[in-house]
This record gives C-alpha cells, sequence and structure tokens, in this order.
C-alpha cells in the first residue's frame, strides 16, 4: 500500500510540473527530399517533384526544375506516386519518361539502379536494374522497413525484430563476425537505417545502436576498424544519416547534430568530398526544428538536405575553412515543401501483477515507467504492495527531477560508492 501510494504521489507532481516523458522513438515515412549522386531532389506541398545539380562546395546558383507531379515519395532514380504506384525515372529533366514497376508500394530505398520495397500487404521485394529491365523478386514477408547499403541490407519486421542479409566483409550484419548470411540481430525496434558499411538500429526507448565499418560508422579515417555486433551511440534519436567519416544525427527534440564515434571525441579527422584531409570538433549541434533529413548511404561533397518543421529546405556541405579545419556550410534552398510522416512509438511495459488493481493505478504505474522514473522488479512484476525504501524514494526523486550529480560525495557512513 505504501508504494502504490508514493506512486500516485509521484503522479501528481509530475501532473504540476516539469517532468519530461521517457525517450521516445519514432518513425518516419514519406521522406520528400532525397540526393542521388549530384542531383538533389525535393517534394512540394502540392507533390510536385523538383530537381537541381549539386556540386558538392556549397549551394550557390541553385537552379531548382520541376520534373513531375503527384510524387509522395523519391529515392534515387524511382518514385511512388500519389495512388502508391511505383516507377523508375529514365533521366533527369523535364521531360523525365517514366517505366513502371509495381503497385501497392509504401516504401522504397535504392542504391544505384537496385532497391528495397515494401509493399502495402508487408511483403519486401528487391529491385534489379540489368540490361535496361527491372526485374523485382519477392523475399519476406511481415516487414515494416528495409534499407540497403553498398552491400547488404537491414529489415524490420512487424514485430520489431530486426534482421540482416548480405556480404558482411566489414561487420555490417552485427553477428560478432564477419560471415555473409541472413541473421536476426535485436527485437523492440522502431527503426532500421543502412549506411554503405554499416547498420543501425533504434529501440522503442530511442536508443540508436551501430554496427559495422568505423569508417562507415563515424569514425573517421579509422578505415580497417569494424564493430562486428551492435554497440550503443547514443540515445533520443529519430534519424540518422551515414556519411564516410561523421553520422547526421536528428534528435527526438528535432535538434540536429554531426556525431563521430564516442560521446565525447575532440578533434576528429575526416574527409571531405574530394579526399582532402580536415578536422572537425564533434559532437556539433547544426540547427533546431527539424522534421527529417534525407536518407542515404553517403552524400556527394557530404551533401544532406534539412527539412524544418517550417517546410523550409536546407542543403548542408563540409567545406573547408583557412588551414586544414572543416566548417558547415549551411544554405536555404526552397520552401513549401512537403512534410515527412513522423509517428511516435513509446515504450510500454505489460507488469501482469497490477492487471487486478484500479485503472487509475495501473495508468499511474505505466505512465511512470514510460517517463523513466520507475522500473520493475523483475521483468513482468512491479510488486505493488512491496514497501519502499529511503533509498528507492531518494532514487526516484532523483529520476523525476534530472538533477543528479555523479561527482558528488554522500557523508552518510550507511551509504556506499555503488548504492
Amino acid at each position: 500500500m505504501i508504494k502504490k501510494i508514493f506512486i500516485n504521489l509521484l503522479l501528481l507532481i509530475m501532473s504540476l510540473s516539469f517532468i519530461n516523458a521517457r525517450a521516445e522513438s519514432f518513425t518516419i515515412k514519406n521522406i520528400p527530399i532525397n540526393v542521388y549522386g549530384e542531383i538533389c531532389f525535393v517534394i512540394k506541398n502540392d507533390n510536385s517533384l523538383w530537381m537541381w545539380e549539386n556540386n558538392g562546395t556549397g549551394s550557390d546558383h541553385i537552379n531548382l526544375k520541376k520534373i513531375l507531379d503527384d510524387v509522395v515519395e523519391i529515392n534515387g532514380p524511382y518514385i511512388i506516386k500519389t495512388d502508391g504506384t511505383l516507377w523508375r525515372m529514365t533521366s533527369f529533366t523535364e521531360n523525365t519518361e517514366l517505366e513502371f514497376i509495381m503497385d501497392n508500394v509504401v516504401s522504397i530505398d535504392a542504391v544505384s539502379s537496385s532497391a528495397l520495397v515494401t509493399k502495402k500487404d508487408k511483403s519486401l521485394w528487391i529491385l534489379y536494374y540489368e540490361n535496361n529491365n527491372v526485374d523485382s523478386v519477392k523475399i519476406m514477408n511481415n516487414v515494416e522497413k528495409a534499407e540497403l547499403g553498398e552491400e547488404h541490407g537491414i529489415v524490420l519486421k512487424t514485430d520489431g525484430s530486426v534482421k540482416t542479409f548480405g556480404k558482411n566483409s566489414w561487420g555490417q550484419l552485427g553477428i560478432s563476425n564477419t560471415t555473409s548470411k541472413t541473421t536476426p540481430i535485436m527485437e523492440n525496434a522502431t527503426n532500421v537505417f543502412a549506411g554503405a558499411t554499416s547498420s543501425y538500429a533504434i529501440t522503442k526507448e530511442g536508443v540508436l545502436w551501430y554496427w559495422g565499418s568505423i569508417w562507415g560508422l563515424g569514425g573517421g579515417i579509422e578505415y580497417e576498424k569494424i564493430n562486428t555486433h551492435p554497440q550503443i551511440y547514443t540515445n533520443n534519436v529519430k534519424q540518422v544519416f551515414s556519411h564516410y567519416g561523421f553520422n547526421m544525427v536528428l534528435k527526438n527534440d528535432g535538434s540536429l547534430w554531426m556525431y563521430g564515434i564516442g560521446e565525447t571525441p575532440d578533434n576528429y579527422y575526416t574527409q571531405l568530398y574530394d579526399f582532402t584531409p580536415v578536422y572537425i570538433q564533434l559532437p556539433k549541434k547544426l540547427m533546431d526544428n527539424i522534421n527529417c533529413i534525407n536518407n542515404g548511404k553517403c552524400g556527394y561533397g557530404h551533401t544532406t538536405l534539412i527539412l524544418t518543421n517550417n517546410g523550409e529546405l536546407y542543403q548542408f556541405n563540409l567545406l573547408k575553412d583557412d588551414g586544414s579545419v572543416a566548417k558547415p556550410d549551411i544554405n536555404k534552398i526552397t520552401d513549401d515543401v512537403k512534410l515527412a510522416v513522423n509517428s511516435i512509438q513509446t515504450a510500454k511495459k505489460d507488469f501482469t501483477d497490477i492487471l487486478v488493481e484500479r485503472n487509475e493505478v495501473q495508468n499511474a504505474i505505466n505512465h511512470l515507467y514510460q517517463s523513466g522514473i520507475i522500473e520493475g522488479v523483475t521483468e513482468t512484476e512491479f510488486m505493488p504492495d512491496k514497501e519502499i525504501t529511503r533509498a528507492e524514494t531518494a532514487a526516484l526523486l532523483l529520476r523525476m527531477t534530472g538533477k543528479g550529480d555523479e561527482t558528488g560525495e554522500a557523508s552518510f557512513s550507511d551509504v556506499s560508492a555503488n548504492d
């Protein structure tokens, strides 16, 4: 009973104050921006598709050209139209011709002229472009999302499990070795991303995991180092774009960052589009109020397209400052851009021993779990009638306020450094 009363008291305090929710995970659909080689694409609010050529060294003299109508998603040479049909663009001009591929498509991820396609029935198809023809093969069912790297793929299943397939020379399959095969990696995921030689997954708690080539994961110019099994990268992540030498990381709060490997690297050694070596301080916050960035494997000239929640589109390039120091170059391209669809996945815990409690008690416990304040005694039990100690009370209050000091020292003789 004491524990129940304390839980309800915490919930009341939270409702009157500033407590943040437990880290949430976002899924992003219909991303309206894409970089394909030296060509950039954007979809406007009226579903028109526009393009411009990117020289990889800045955003001056951009010449936007409208090329198509009725487009909801663009990835590489492939587009999804408003009726769910998938087409391949045969050229990138105002008079581009379209080649029909299939219908009932919800998402696509392309590398060169190959692609992974997810259909409305949750089936996954792979496309091959050979001898001026596109062939398609169904490879899996119950798929929520899939992405291609240069030689591998990563799949998010509808049950939240993650699978990888393809070549594994850089450890990008995440199976603790470099053997090539199809294999399950983890559970409880809400999003996946593929770098050129690396892989990423976001769990329901908003934690970003990574594995594969250190260079492709943002490890400067550490070409030969690899991680062959998933490791935690950072938290509260919505989207990641893997460049060679660093990553663009979009957080749940809408802030956009450049990241390397490790929590607080100093001078990071990376490269420009022409392989000029440069240094840059990471992590580095770039912008706020961001809706999405383009998906990609490694942008030409480190190009990233950045879309704000106001529908404004910006282009990022990494340029060389005086000496050997790199500097971000961010310029506005256009506005009135269609926003990507964001949905929130919140961590939920089903404690079996609270189902007999009143609804308000169940709601209080679930809300506090989702807010990161409380945990269960076991994976399935909360033990609501268990008494709460002074130490547990202090820990709960600390999590609630978020004002802990890891360097502080206690003067209580019955409290050890490990408590």
